[in-house]
């Protein structure tokens, strides 16, 4: 697997026609094709992320790695507004929440109001108060004043989140 694996990022950098060729030609085991896959799409969205979101797009969310390989995508895209783009596309989903969770993650930093509102809509609980609270503690350590403003006038957060988030907002007082 590790040898395919290394093949096909090799072959994507070089020449992702022919990585593309081979990954589509390849007659082996459905768990090896689904990890040359992923590392195809990886490699190629560090090369040009739309095209790669693009192909992502053309196989649809039923695919059995959507959920790995949007996520890459969006981990490697370095125009956030192409990439909140592109995943909006995408109804909330199991499928969609990795994405979102890295979107919300890459987007803390430089634009939290938006980080916040694709981790408010992760629909696995565990995975969006964890986004959810990487989001807060950025936003309430740079900008308390926005962050607490943010959270006073916001009517979508769960009452739990919400409790944490004030908590967090004492706690840095």
């Amino acid at each position: 697997d590790r040898a395919y694996d290394s093949l096909i990022r090799k072959l994507t950098t070089l020449d992702i026609s022919s990585a593309a060729t081979l990954l589509a030609s390849f007659n082996g085991s459905a768990r090896t094709h689904e990890r040359m896959e992923a590392a195809f799409v990886r490699q190629w969205s560090r090369i040009n992320s739309l095209e790669a979101a693009e192909y992502i797009s053309q196989m649809g969310m039923n695919t059995n790695n959507f959920a790995k390989m949007a996520a890459e995508v969006i981990d490697n895209w370095s125009d956030n507004q192409a990439a909140s783009s592109w995943l909006s596309q995408y109804e909330p989903s199991a499928k969609r929440d990795p994405a979102s969770y890295e979107l919300a993650n890459n987007l803390r930093h430089t634009n939290p109001e938006n980080a916040m509102i694709w981790a408010k809509y992760i629909n696995n609980d565990t995975m969006r108060m964890r986004s959810i609270r990487n989001v807060a503690r950025i936003w309430n350590s740079n900008n308390p004043e926005s962050f607490i403003a943010y959270i006073s006038e916001s009517d979508d957060f769960l009452d739990q989140e919400r409790e944490i988030l004030l908590e967090m907002v004492t706690k840095n007082k």
